[in-house]
């Protein structure tokens, strides 16, 4: 309205515009750019030796959020509090949500759009593309991850594979953790008014503690370590080691590894808010087929 007074405001819903726009939004003839150009507001635009960018106007910003231990899909379900709800009509006039008493409970206030991959504890193979637009959120794989595939490699993949992989392995890629590989967390998050402290905070807070990585690292570790004892002694034997896990239960399995029955132990039984139960069996490791 500023640079052009006599613009029309049109009233919408879910984008749909009364009689498809027309009259309203197309064909209406009502611009004149020589009367816009005259009109007060355009003039002190083109003036303001210091224009103010639309981004402090409307008090738009943004904050990015990057973590190497992955989230704990109920905290992380949780955190995502208010999202979606935007006061537009203050747009750029408050300080943001740090002033407010219920920035800790809805830390995601004032966020309109989201975009990231993320990694969460119970879906140790995939990285998730992580999107808000507005007040609709989702949560789809996006990729798997390398180091899923080196597992699933070194655990069912036939001896000559991991000797290869073995042989290869001396060019480790940028950012490679020796336990995790390539799984991290990596978002932007934008919106008005917002508290980028109470977001970071929130997520920060919906990570899987640091106590609850050093556990899991731990497990991992020693899974893997049996693992690559278990196909020494197989391939000594001349068996295929898919074959002697096929053949194992889980209690023996357990009772070899010193309790662990997966190499993501502590994650399994994680509570799954996003898929129902099923991120376990769909996103934990790596699907294989076997002969």
């Amino acid at each position: 309205k500023k640079l052009n007074p006599s613009a029309l405001l049109v009233w919408t819903s879910f984008a749909q515009v009364k009689n498809g726009g027309m009259g309203t939004v197309l064909g209406t003839g009502r611009f004149n750019f020589k009367e816009a150009r005259a009109s007060a507001g355009w003039l002190q635009e083109l003036m303001n030796a210091h224009h103010t960018p639309e981004t402090e106007e409307y008090g738009i910003s943004s904050v990015v959020f990057r973590a190497n231990r992955p989230f704990h899909p109920k905290r992380l379900h949780l955190a995502r509090d208010g999202f979606g709800e935007v006061d537009l009509a203050n747009a750029g006039q408050k300080k943001g949500a740090s002033s407010d008493e219920d920035a800790n409970k809805m830390p995601f206030r004032g966020v309109i759009r989201s975009k990231g991959q993320v990694w969460i504890a119970n879906c140790c193979a995939y990285a998730f593309d992580w999107t808000i637009v507005g007040r609709t959120f989702s949560l789809e794989p996006a990729r798997h991850f390398q180091a899923a595939l080196k597992e699933a490699v070194e655990t069912y993949g036939e001896y000559k594979e991991v000797e290869g992989e073995e042989l290869d392995s001396g060019a480790v890629p940028e950012g490679w953790d020796p336990v995790w590989g390539d799984r991290e967390n990596e978002l932007v998050v934008i919106g008005v008014n917002i508290n980028k402290q109470a977001i970071l905070k929130a997520l920060e807070g919906a990570l899987i503690t640091e106590e609850e990585f050093a556990k899991a690292t731990a497990e991992k570790k020693e899974f893997e370590k049996w693992v690559k004892k278990m196909r020494a002694e197989s391939k000594g034997a001349c068996v295929p080691f898919v074959e002697v896990l096929r053949g194992m239960e889980e209690p023996a399995i357990r009772a070899a590894t010193g309790g662990f029955a997966s190499r993501f132990e502590s994650f399994v039984a994680l509570e799954d808010p996003f898929f129902g139960g099923k991120a376990g069996e769909a996103f934990m490791e790596l699907a294989v087929q076997v002969g």
